[in-house]
């Protein structure tokens, strides 16, 4: 058990330092200045991300997702990284030296952030089981994997969206499973730590601020939670940061480094996840405000912001490119009206109705004073498991920590920026769907604004204001991670790491379904396939062929049952499909609140399932039932 953690774990080291070794030396070679040391690093890893999934996507193309190629590919990355070490060697040493003895604060964040940090990675080591991880996250690069290449799934829209993430997901189960390839994700929410810190170090900051600022990011619960999973959001909230500290070089001198940090930073969240283009919406008035800071011409003004919109999207452009291809929407599956799109799997009908489901976060029937009041409610009300309440915990440093930064009166510029950046950020997503991690993003770049406030944490302020912000900040980490605490005990990671329950044991524990999955695999004919019903569209652990709707389960079987006259059209449609077995959840099915069925196509679909089906395997309160179409 601890060998296999520690493989995993040395595998996911060696992939991270892999993608640092690639970016510094592409940076390099294409001499690409960054000022601080520290930044570098950020940046270099930012960029060896970038190239990995490029790496990915153009093996994909080239039907070449093989295990080997992908150790062929750490092998030689690791190696470039061995090489890069050595030539920044002696600025590491001169960075280190310049680090002055902790004092007792630093130790005591210090804690704070080792503790979040050991039990994230512990938790990482766990079998997967988390909801989006199973739906997409890994299930999509599960799938390309065993498909060879970059194929289309034309009912799984969330295949759609841009997979940059889930292009490192896949390398990383290419190496060894889904553990290296969630150690990744966790490896993105140390980075951005470490980029908050070079980003209070290239304000002037002390180092004891630096790591106050860092604590406050890895200490939020929602961002443990996801440092644990193999989602897509710390990796988005990275590329985010390394936007806004590049908006701050952009401010200090205009050039073609400049410029090119800023567009790979951009391109890097673009392609990542829609919810990017939140950034974007700022980001000109910001450049064009940073050009008139420096005294350009309007022509330089205008080639500046066309360089660095042009070159982040011709870097972001294949996840756009292969949507135009597949369906003629590069948004798909947004903007269905703006671009009419081409897709079986996905209609305006049902995009209408997810955009009704996004709307339960943050309250069904929000009022002009829930807005108002939205920073206080997520601060002291959010909560992981309540869609009213945003799906995530915050905590209240950002509230408390951007009052204290107006009780300062003078704002640096800096901050100003960082501010309007993601103040911009945040109203998008008030007006749009109102989950707690689409906004984790602003937080680092609101970590970075509130450690540059004059006073706060530095000692050149009011006394009695550097005590309370030292104060609150402590307090947070403390409610943060006794919060943390209580999840990390539900979730029962420490039992699985530690192997007191077995992976199986543990899977059972979590999801109804999975006994039905270990009957399928290990039961069922390798050619069956699979007609999952309203079971949580979660087929990460289904080693069988299967078919099924994305977010509105049940939508195929209306249509199929509502257009069948008889059962005996039902099961011919059924079959006709390839499909062997239906698994589904009885009292959803035929539920009086639940069922997609009125009552004529009810008493329809149970006389084909007393006519042609048989009972494979149901549990005692028939919560699922897997039946075979004879």
């Amino acid at each position: 058990m601890f060998f296999k953690h520690f493989f995993n774990l040395s595998l996911g080291l060696a992939a991270a330092v892999g993608l640092w070794g690639l970016g510094r030396k592409l940076r390099c070679t294409a001499s690409i200045s960054i000022p601080s040391t520290l930044l570098q690093v950020v940046y270099d890893f930012g960029i060896g991300a970038l190239v990995c999934w490029k790496l990915m996507f153009l093996l994909g193309l080239l039907k070449l997702y093989k295990p080997l190629i992908g150790k062929g590919l750490l092998a030689s990355s690791v190696l470039v990284a061995l090489l890069e070490l050595r030539n920044l060697w002696p600025q590491l040493k001169l960075a280190f030296n310049a680090l002055k003895r902790l004092s007792w604060l630093d130790f005591v964040v210090s804690a704070f952030i080792a503790c979040a940090v050991t039990t994230a990675v512990t938790g990482a080591l766990t079998p997967p089981a988390s909801q989006d991880a199973l739906v997409h996250h890994l299930n999509l690069p599960k799938k390309l994997l065993a498909a060879g290449a970059l194929v289309e799934y034309p009912y799984d829209y969330f295949s759609y969206f841009p997979a940059g993430m889930e292009m490192l997901y896949l390398y990383g189960m290419m190496l060894a499973g889904a553990e290296v390839a969630t150690l990744l994700h966790t490896c993105f929410g140390v980075v951005t730590a470490v980029a908050i810190a070079s980003g209070c170090s290239l304000m002037g900051l002390r180092q004891t601020t630096c790591l106050i600022a860092a604590a406050a990011y890895l200490t939020i619960p929602t961002v443990w939670m996801e440092m644990s999973w193999a989602y897509v959001d710390l990796a988005l909230a990275f590329y985010v940061l390394l936007i806004a500290l590049g908006l701050l070089l952009f401010r200090l001198e205009v050039n073609r480094s400049t410029i090119v940090a800023v567009a790979i930073a951009m391109a890097g969240a673009l392609s990542i996840k829609y919810t990017a283009l939140y950034a974007m919406v700022p980001l000109p008035l910001l450049l064009i405000v940073a050009c008139r800071e420096r005294k350009l011409s309007r022509t330089a003004i205008l080639r500046s912001m066309l360089l660095v919109f042009l070159l982040a999207g011709i870097i972001a452009s294949p996840w756009y490119i292969r949507n135009i291809v597949w369906t003629h929407n590069p948004f798909f599956p947004f903007f269905l009206k703006l671009f009419p799109s081409v897709n079986p799997g996905w209609d305006a009908e049902r995009a209408a109705l997810l955009l009704q489901v996004l709307n339960r976060y943050g309250g069904t029937e929000k009022t002009l004073i829930d807005y108002l009041i939205t920073p206080w409610k997520l601060s002291f009300l959010a909560k992981y498991g309540s869609d009213k309440y945003y799906q995530g915990i915050l905590g209240f440093f950002y509230f408390f920590g951007l009052c204290l930064l107006a009780l300062t009166w003078t704002i640096r510029e800096e901050a100003r920026y960082l501010l309007v950046f993601a103040g911009t950020f945040y109203l998008f997503w008030l007006l749009s769907a109102q989950e707690l991690r689409y906004l984790l993003p602003i937080f680092p770049v609101l970590c970075v604004a509130i450690a540059s406030g004059r006073g706060l944490f530095e000692a050149n302020g009011k006394r009695w204001l550097q005590i309370v912000a030292i104060t609150m900040a402590l307090s947070s980490y403390a409610y943060n991670s006794w919060h943390i605490a209580k999840l990390y005990r539900e979730f029962r990671y420490f039992d699985v790491f530690v192997g007191n329950i077995t992976k199986e044991e543990y899977l059972r524990s979590k999801f109804d379904y999975y006994a039905f999955y270990e009957y399928i695999n290990s039961y069922l004919p390798k050619d069956s396939r699979i007609f999952l019903i309203l079971a949580s569209n979660q087929p990460y652990y289904l080693e069988r062929e299967y078919f099924s709707d994305a977010v509105f389960e049940a939508y195929t079987i209306k249509q199929i049952v509502a257009s069948s006259a008889s059962p005996d059209e039902i099961r011919n449609k059924l079959v006709e499909r390839g499909f062997t077995h239906l698994l589904y959840r009885p009292r959803l099915l035929f539920g009086e609140a639940t069922t997609p069925f009125n009552e004529q196509e009810t008493e329809r679909f149970l006389r084909f399932l007393s006519s042609y089906c048989k009972i494979e395997l149901i549990d005692e309160r028939q919560t699922f039932a897997l039946v075979a179409i004879g």
